[in-house]
């Protein structure tokens, strides 16, 4: 109950009282003629009524006075924990400020005018005083040009009721020149009665440092996007869960050249990935990555994909594996398209491959013809160990020429043409001598330098013995060993070109043996051809190395003569051919008859001198044998 009510309620608690006592006490008096007595005697129960309505009246205004002192007191005591709060309240709001170094601000929207704390002016370097006098356009002449208009629009979504509140970044102009980053927050908490925001209370924040790391981690994000977006190939994190199901949480654009799929596909599940997988190479690479797993030990490994566009393509990939708390694995690496890589490798193997398998000798010299490699097939040819020949300039080994002008000449044959190709006798490190055919080629790089030397040696003694063989085979007799009728040939337009340029003399004569049908008759075969063996080596060691001795067939042989001045050659071999021969116990002395031609200059040819020694042989042998018989024009014959 209040003090009103108190002042209503006395008059009405003790009018009755005062009423009935003033009543009594009118009637009561000697001028009255009534006594005390009398009257209490008459009127007792109306005094008795009359002062017990005063005492209650007393009673109840007591027990009100009673309340309302104790209502007094609690009021007091309620003010006194009010203000005690409110002084609490104020003090951690205070701390909260100091602690949190905000910046506070009030802001009378109707009529721009403005209380700042001290901080809010010693973010930007200032003290109050320097700013004053105060009022919004303080904060709107310190605020960056570029952001008001977005500041403007965030108030008028927080006045519009679209946002709770007005929260907004903006750059401040520092004292110093600089510009200071705060957070700015706030809200409306007083309106006008025709709902106008009046009253506007807020905080400013120094968030430079903030958004300092903020924007270099911005930029470093910006240059790790262009660096994955740039560089070939896909950087990645790979994790295996620890329930064993795996997935990319991140991988850069190139994923798409390398497996087909976006970043997102497989941010939760890696399924994607395997899909692409040759199926050949599916259970190698899970195999590696449990291993990479268990080991923590780097995972490498080369595979084929199935791109959906590239088609099959060699996939390299190194990853780094390291193992969380919760049990999983997170591979962080990088993995790169390497089917030109691989198939540069499958061939720089076949190469290789080729290169020491090869039966020619390969010698590979730098652009100033030092040797840098050698295969196996040239350590056997030339007998060179190769730490031997490393390094060394390939003119001081004499496996290129016999003397440093020979090779000389082929240096500039190279330069020249970027070829040298040819034939020669080289010498084996143990002094043995070889035939070899020599192609030495230039190799260029992309401008069209030259950067090293190929040369391919091939040991051609092989060759050279066995085309000797044909040689022998197609121009020597088989048995004898002497020259056939196809290198006689030969020889005789040899010798008449001789004769005709050196006016010289030169002579065919063609000689059968005597009997030699009866030694084969008697003797038997090989006899025989021991015997025309024998006859050969007699005839050949008669003959200069210029003539020829020649077995036409059977026992008849045919000699050409260079330089002749006399026919005592003539007789030197119808003796040798009577001398006996001794074949292995077998005592056998033969004669033999011989026709002779001589060239002239209206020889036609080799056939035509060999036909008259042949005729003028039949003569010798009607004549008497043991004999040789010049032939001569017109048909007439010189028996000797």
């Amino acid at each position: 109950m209040n003090r009103k009510a108190l002042f209503f309620l006395l008059p009405l608690i003790l009018l009755p009282a005062v009423f009935s006592l003033g009543t009594a006490l009118s009637y009561v008096g000697p001028e009255h003629g009534i006594l005390w007595a009398d009257f209490w005697r008459d009127h007792s129960f109306i005094i008795v009524a009359a002062g017990g309505g005063t005492l209650v009246a007393v009673a109840v205004l007591l027990g009100v006075l009673f309340r309302v002192n104790r209502r007094l007191y609690q009021s007091r005591d309620s003010l006194r924990l009010m203000g005690e709060r409110l002084r609490e309240d104020h003090r951690r709001l205070d701390s909260i400020i100091r602690g949190t170094r905000a910046g506070t601000w009030e802001w009378n929207v109707q009529t721009g005018e403005a209380r700042f704390n001290e901080r809010w002016a010693e973010i930007i370097g200032y003290t109050l005083d320097e700013l004053r006098p105060i009022s919004i356009e303080t904060w709107t002449q310190l605020a960056h040009p570029d952001d008001m208009a977005a500041s403007e629009a965030a108030l008028e979504q927080h006045f519009s009721g679209e946002m709770p509140y007005y929260d907004f970044e903006a750059r401040m102009r520092h004292k110093g020149g600089h510009w200071v980053w705060v957070h700015d927050r706030g809200a409306v908490v007083e309106w006008t009665d025709d709902g106008k925001p009046l009253w506007m209370y807020g905080t400013h924040t120094d968030i430079t440092r903030r958004r300092e790391a903020l924007m270099a981690v911005t930029e470093l994000l910006e240059r790790m996007e262009q660096f994955s977006h740039h560089v070939p190939g896909m950087i990645y994190q790979y994790r295996l869960r620890a329930d064993g199901t795996s997935h990319i949480p991140y991988a850069s654009d190139g994923i798409i050249d390398i497996y087909g799929c976006t970043p997102d596909a497989v941010a939760e599940d890696v399924s994607a990935v395997f899909a692409v997988l040759h199926p050949d190479d599916i259970e190698r690479v899970s195999k590696s990555i449990r291993t990479s797993a268990e080991t923590l030990t780097r995972l490498h490994d080369t595979y084929r994909v199935n791109h959906p566009v590239k088609g099959l393509r060699w996939v390299e990939g190194i990853a780094t594996p390291s193992r969380a708390e919760d049990g999983s694995i997170t591979w962080h690496g990088y993995a790169s398209d390497v089917t030109d890589l691989h198939h540069a490798r499958e061939r720089l193997q076949l190469a290789a491959t080729v290169f020491e398998a090869s039966q020619e000798a390969i010698i590979i010299l730098d652009a100033e013809f030092r040797i840098v490699e050698v295969n196996l097939a040239f350590t056997l040819a030339a007998q060179y160990d190769r730490t031997t020949v490393m390094g060394q300039m390939a003119d001081s080994t004499g496996i290129f020429a016999s003397t440093k002008k020979q090779f000389a000449d082929i240096k500039a044959i190279l330069r020249r043409d970027g070829h040298w190709q040819g034939e020669r006798w080289n010498t084996r490190k143990s002094g043995g001598v070889f035939a070899e055919r020599l192609s030495i080629s230039a190799s260029r790089n992309e401008k069209g330098d030259v950067t090293h030397y190929v040369a391919v040696l091939s040991d051609i003694s092989r060759i050279m013995e066995r085309q000797q063989e044909l040689d022998r085979i197609a121009n020597y007799d088989p048995l004898t060993g002497i020259a056939n009728r196809r290198l006689l040939s030969s020889r005789l337009a040899q010798a008449i070109a001789h004769a005709r340029r050196s006016g010289t003399r030169m002579a065919v004569c063609v000689i059968d043996l005597d009997g030699f049908k009866d030694v084969n008759d008697r003797h038997g075969h090989e006899t025989g051809d021991k015997l025309l063996i024998a006859l050969a080596a007699r005839l050949s060691s008669v003959m200069r190395a210029e003539e020829t001795v020649a077995r036409l067939g059977g026992d008849e042989f045919a000699l050409v003569f260079s330089d002749l001045d006399s026919t005592v050659p003539f007789d030197r071999v119808l003796e040798v051919a009577r001398q006996p021969v001794d074949l292995d116990g077998i005592r056998v002395q033969l004669t033999a008859s011989m026709g002779v031609s001589w060239y002239r200059s209206d020889i036609a040819d080799g056939d035509q001198l060999l036909r008259e020694a042949d005729t003028a042989l039949y003569d010798s042998k009607r004549n008497g044998r043991d004999r040789f018989t010049v032939f001569q024009q017109p048909n007439s014959l010189i028996a000797c």
